[in-house]
């Protein structure tokens, strides 16, 4: 009998194992990678090349930037050093120009490698040319790095991940990116504007956040920093008792 060669491997993932709750399908997950909520993704990225470790977040001049590199590698031979920035992977660049109701603006912003690296990954075991820049002169280095496979059979290959990496960068925990993403991620587990009352056509109701939601408290906007909403302390300590339920818009305890 022939042996079964899988191709779509990452079908897996969909693969619901008995006694699992759904919450553990890719589909279920919030997907919150930096920081970080059930894995961190940017770990898979550190050492997509062979000889050299990358670090993924930051924008205009944080992303991108080289951690290591390995002695004696084609790295190291061609000159890359610890803080040059990537700057693009077989002629795509990695970083895009921010644009503006003006026209294009002149910074330019790290992409994330999901999206500047799509491409490279599917060039496993081969060298591909790629260009960092020297922050101290702007001098650009092409060094040619082979692509490291993302799969060891239907698993992250261990050349990328050691165990622990998917989880060792994670916020910890969940209530600082709950408390300081306000009102614009988590739209559909955090509600902002609530107990909303509509008085000759003007909306009237309260910040989640805000300590005081009485009759005649006005909205907070929202900020962490005000003493007068719930803070990451309150948030740690004592979440169960000051998130309360919401239900069709009103606190119901």
């Amino acid at each position: 009998m022939a042996k079964i060669s899988p191709k779509n491997v990452t079908a897996q993932f969909s693969y619901r194992a008995a006694g699992n709750p759904p919450s553990t399908l890719p589909q279920g997950a919030i997907s919150n990678f930096f920081p970080g909520l059930e894995f961190d993704l940017r770990s898979l990225w550190k050492h997509i090349f062979e000889g050299i470790e990358l670090h993924e977040s930051g924008l205009v001049s944080g992303g991108h930037q080289v951690l290591a590199v390995t002695p004696g590698s084609p790295g190291d031979i061609a000159g890359v050093r610890p803080l040059f920035r990537l700057l693009s992977v077989d002629g795509r660049p990695v970083e895009s120009r921010g644009m503006s109701d003006q026209g294009p603006m002149p910074e330019r912003f790290a992409m994330e490698f999901f999206n500047s690296l799509a491409d490279a990954v599917q060039k496993a075991g081969q060298p591909v040319r790629c260009v960092f820049r020297n922050p101290q002169n702007n001098a650009t280095v092409n060094a040619d790095l082979v692509v490291q496979p993302i799969f060891e059979g239907v698993a992250f290959s261990k050349k990328l991940l050691e165990a622990g990496s998917m989880t060792q960068g994670l916020c910890s925990p969940w209530q600082a990116d709950y408390r300081e993403c306000g009102c614009y991620y988590w739209a559909a587990s955090r509600p902002d504007y609530i107990n909303v009352q509509v008085v000759a056509g003007q909306a009237r109701g309260h910040n989640w956040m805000q300590r005081n939601r009485g009759p005649a408290d006005d909205y907070l906007p929202d900020a962490p920093q005000d003493p007068r909403q719930f803070n990451y302390n309150d948030l740690y300590t004592n979440w169960e008792h000051v998130l309360t339920f919401v239900v069709g818009g009103k606190e119901t305890e």
